[in-house]
């Protein structure tokens, strides 16, 4: 139940246990609430016949139901996500009336969503990404006993990336190993060391 419908559940109950002839000190006790707002749920009562919040008056939305639909369309294709300008432009096309970049980027915050610098990771074809299910699938009933007679060992090489390039995107925290979401790590330019490994229980 949202806020509001927890206000106007609480409205109807100031209203039906007024009826019933309760004091608004008894009321607010049951319901949980001041005796201003007991008083304020009944006035509300007689001035309009219910008790629904007042339409607020204000700066009407930029984007309807639609439009903000279609903005969450745009933004979930990996494609889109490096640039709000890009969104922006996309969306523009829909749109009887132009909206600003400034207004993309409040709501793509609206819905979650962060400029966050794409996490690296290491090339795996789907070949290698297969071999690793199918490992950990096999061993995934081991006890302890049998993984203290494991002794795992790998060697490696580092590589020094003369430069570094970071490529940021929009995403919320939930999508942050989303593969879309990820860049492959860069290898090369700057030299690199070799080094071997080994760990057991």
């Amino acid at each position: 139940m949202t806020e509001k419908h927890i206000r106007e559940y609480q409205r109807a109950q100031c209203i039906a246990l007024r009826r019933a002839g309760m004091s608004y000190r008894a009321i607010a006790e049951d319901v949980g609430v001041s005796r201003a707002s007991v008083q304020r749920s009944l006035e509300r009562y007689d001035e309009t016949g219910g008790f629904q919040d007042r339409s607020r008056s204000g700066r009407p939305k930029k984007l309807n139901d639609r439009n903000i639909r279609m903005l969450k369309h745009l933004v979930q294709d990996d494609a889109n996500r490096s640039s709000a300008r890009e969104l922006m432009l996309k969306l523009n096309e829909s749109l009887g009336k132009p909206v600003c970049r400034r207004t993309v980027i409040n709501y793509l915050q609206k819905f979650g969503y962060e400029y966050k610098v794409k996490i690296e990771k290491p090339y795996l074809s789907k070949q290698h990404r297969n071999a690793r299910l199918q490992w950990c699938l096999e061993h995934s009933n081991w006890t302890v006993d049998d993984w203290k007679k494991v002794l795992f060992s790998d060697e490696s090489t580092f590589y020094v990336v003369k430069r570094k390039s970071e490529t940021k995107i929009w995403r919320t925290k939930d999508e942050k190993w989303r593969e879309g979401c990820m860049a492959v790590a860069a290898t090369g330019g700057g030299g690199r060391a070799g080094f071997w490994g080994v760990i057991t229980w």
